[in-house]
């Protein structure tokens, strides 16, 4: 087929009448060469259209040959308009596949916000950004206050923008941060860079975006604005980085072209209903007016109190979205009445606010005065909550029973009235940005005191039963403390701030392993260093116990960053005080870590006696068997560094045991890694990639990244061993990006016993080969090669 094979009244055949279409010879063609009509559909619905072009065709593909009126109903347009937007839609269409746009497929590394709603009015905008990004503008700032739809302007960019950038479209927002100081890690967080040990955040993201081209999207900048001053060198050092962000303020970095976004246009004067439907901001208004209230329905004179509405509102987005939220139990015409004396009467006398961002707040005030007193409230213990809640969560800040029906109704009746939103597919709300921050400020310091406490209060009962019960069910509990990162965040900041030094202690203590598991080595000793400095200096009776937990949890994040000097000291101090409160559990613990300590020193003999000791405490009592099983592993895996392998594997045998009978996920996994690594130095191959492969299944499930990297290293060595050289090299150059992201070296045994490969390795590829290799690897390609070696079970 040529370039210009695809023809308008071809698409419009085929997608309304397919069974005549199907009679063309060149329809026929097309068919065959993808596969089958369903096929060749499936693939239209993927091209880079409109979001609302995007809808209309994926509507008509996925159920066709239904009624005009029922596509019409469905995508919530008049049916009077429903043949002109078909048309456009397929002649935007048909452009993409003459240009051959069609065939070009997004970065699909990251996952961007699916916005709820269409992006009305904004063509111009994009058309605009969209040229410059292409002449080769690196930084776009989107300009304007809260509501007028930056961020959704921002994401329209996105979906049209992702096929243009090779490494993707990566969405950060900062909403959810206070702290300027914070901004680098978000970004880094988002990308999904991890700090090495010594590296600072800044020069990690360097690093990480020198050679990538990608579109990072920053959302909601204002309240961190001081913070993005190092965005610029991040510009400079990677020349096919560029940048769109959303903000009320100009970054005010050199280079940035500054797009003033204005409220959607509204008609002066009453005009022609069929006009008057199709202008952006009354089409928005009847779109989210409709999806309220199923039977919305419209005639002249509501289509002019609509218009009056709009005006009032001065075509602000947001607005209009909350305003729509009560067609639900008024008229357009009595919505029109009412909106007007409110507004009028409860203009602020704040007079550094601009005069719109007055009467948006005027509107949130007027719609949350219309909750009852008790839903009120309920909306003011919500806002503390920055990640937004579960069904359980909103009853602990609710004082609810979770099947208690109130708790229910007063969600329902927050989301009726549009100031808070179910993230979908989850069971977790959230408040409007918008929303939350006007009730922030409205909060008396006493109320914000009590809910803040509260808030506290859940993270702490949180992170408690995460200490406890994390070894039961690892991955429900990390997948958990990653979906609330940004309330236990919030916690801790205020707990810190507002002098509850034993409190944020606690919570850091409790919360240690999922930092640690999850490779948030940096944000996790932060959150220990500070806390364990302000106890101990603030807190007049620094419960002993809880001390030595902080400082063998420091010592353990210390280790896995390689900072051995200082998680030696962590460990010594930890010790010393199990030991004076006569503590012989939490002192053998603390010993098992400086054996590993001890290991890396290759100081060998007393490691073992450490072990040994250990063995003896753990073994006498059945409450302590999982602390024994990690001492029986322990010493296994410092009988293969020494040699004696037959000792290793009969250990390691006995550990998976026991620990197979314990439940536990992730020490199972690191007893078939031991066991492989020992089957490896014996010589059993095929055992040993068994055990690695088993391992690896659910390292992945878990998302246990230093773990994972020992397994690949071992499967690297099989590769070598079998003679797929280029296998092998490719699988070793994953496992040092990966174990340069998390900041987690190799001890000296472990490269010791990696170096005769190593050169192996050196010796069969050439220097070019190996290099050819190492830019064809990258951490975006870790999911593909996990699941490639997984694939061989």
């Amino acid at each position: 087929m040529n370039q210009h094979f695809w023809q308008v009244e071809w698409l419009q055949q085929l997608l309304q009448q397919p069974h005549i279409a199907l009679n063309q010879p060149a329809i026929q063609q097309l068919v065959h060469a993808k596969g089958g009509l369903h096929t060749l559909l499936q693939w239209l619905c993927q091209q880079a259209l409109q979001p609302d072009q995007q809808r209309l065709l994926q509507l008509i593909v996925t159920e066709p040959q239904r009624s005009i009126a029922y596509y019409a109903d469905s995508l919530g347009i008049h049916t009077t308009t429903y043949h002109r937007h078909f048309k456009k839609a397929c002649q935007q269409l048909t452009m993409l596949l003459n240009d051959g746009v069609g065939e070009h497929h997004a970065n699909p590394n990251f996952n961007l916000p699916i916005p709820p709603t269409r992006c009305l009015g904004r063509g111009n905008e994009q058309q605009s950004i969209n040229r410059l990004f292409a002449k080769g503008q690196r930084l776009i700032s989107i300009l304007g206050f809260g509501g007028v739809g930056k961020t959704r302007l921002a994401l329209a960019i996105a979906e049209t923008q992702q096929a243009n950038y090779r490494d993707g479209v990566c969405f950060c927002g900062l909403a959810s941060i206070n702290q300027p100081q914070l901004v680098l890690a978000t970004i880094a967080e988002a990308l999904g860079v991890a700090i090495g040990p010594q590296q600072t955040t800044e020069k990690a993201l360097q690093q990480f975006l020198a050679k990538r081209q990608l579109l990072l999207i920053l959302d909601n900048v204002e309240h961190v604005v001081e913070g993005v001053a190092a965005i610029g060198q991040l510009l400079r050092e990677a020349p096919q980085l560029q940048i769109l962000a959303t903000s009320r303020v100009p970054l005010n970095l050199y280079g940035e072209y500054m797009l003033q976004l204005q409220p959607l246009v509204v008609p002066t004067k009453p005009i022609a209903s069929q006009d008057l439907a199709e202008t952006p901001a009354i089409a928005l208004f009847i779109e989210r007016a409709q999806s309220h209230a199923a039977r919305f329905s419209l005639d002249d004179a509501s289509l002019e109190a609509i218009r009056q509405i709009c005006s009032q509102l001065e075509g602000l987005p947001l607005a209009l979205e909350l305003a729509a939220a009560h067609t639900r139990v008024l008229s357009p015409q009595r919505l029109a009445q009412q909106l007007t004396n409110h507004v009028l009467g409860l203009k602020t006398s704040i007079r550094d606010l601009p005069e719109r961002q007055r009467s948006l707040r005027n509107l949130i005030s007027w719609s949350v005065d219309l909750l009852a007193p008790s839903q009120q409230q309920a909306l003011q213990a919500l806002a503390i909550w920055p990640a937004g809640w579960t069904p359980s969560s909103a009853s602990f800040a609710l004082d609810l029973a979770e099947d208690d029906p109130t708790l229910y109704d007063i969600l329902a009746n927050l989301v009726d009235h549009h100031l808070i939103m179910q993230v979908p597919q989850t069971e977790r709300w959230v408040l409007h940005p918008f929303v939350r921050e006007y009730v922030l400020e409205q909060l008396t310091s006493a109320r914000q005191q009590q809910f803040a406490q509260q808030h506290l209060a859940w993270a702490t009962q949180l992170s408690e039963a995460f200490n406890q019960h994390f070894a039961d069910a690892q991955q429900e509990w990390l997948d958990l403390f990653e979906a609330e990162h940004d309330n236990l965040r919030a916690a801790l900041a205020w707990a810190s701030s507002n002098h509850y030094p034993i409190a944020t202690l606690n919570i850091a203590v409790n919360s240690w392993r999922f930092w640690w598991a999850r490779s948030y080595f940096n944000e996790g000793q932060q959150w220990l260093d500070q806390a364990l400095v302000q106890a101990t200096s603030q807190a007049q009776n620094l419960e002993p116990i809880l001390h030595s937990r902080a400082l063998n949890a420091c010592g353990a994040i210390a280790w896995s960053r390689g900072d051995i000097a200082a998680a030696q000291a962590h460990f010594s101090q930890s010790l010393a005080l199990y030991d004076a409160n006569n503590n012989p559990i939490g002192a053998a613990m603390v010993r098992n870590n400086l054996a590993l300590v001890a290991i890396k020193q290759q100081a060998y003999a007393q490691a073992e006696s450490l072990f040994e000791l250990n063995a003896t405490v753990f073994g006498s009592t059945v409450e302590q068997a999982a602390n024994y099983a990690a001492t029986l592993s322990n010493l296994a895996m410092l009988a293969r560094y020494r040699g004696d392998l037959q000792r290793a594997y009969d250990l390691a045998q006995q550990t998976l045991a026991l620990r197979q009978t314990l439940n536990n996920q992730w020490a199972t996994a690191t007893s078939l890694t031991n066991l492989g690594a020992i089957s490896l130095q014996r010589g059993e191959f095929q055992q040993a990639q068994r055990y690695y492969q088993q391992s690896l299944q659910v390292l992945h499930q878990l998302g246990e990244r230093e773990s994972i990297a020992e397994c690949l290293e071992g499967l690297a060595i099989l590769a070598i061993q079998s003679g797929q050289y280029q296998l092998g090299a490719q699988r070793l150059m994953m496992v040092e990006q990966l174990r340069e992201s998390i900041g987690a070296p190799r001890s000296e045994p472990e490269q010791a016993l990696l170096a005769p490969w190593i050169a192996q390795l050196e010796q069969q590829l050439d220097l070019s080969i190996r290099q050819q290799l190492h830019q064809q690897t990258s951490l975006d390609l870790l999911k593909s090669m996990i699941e490639q070696a997984l694939s061989e079970l």
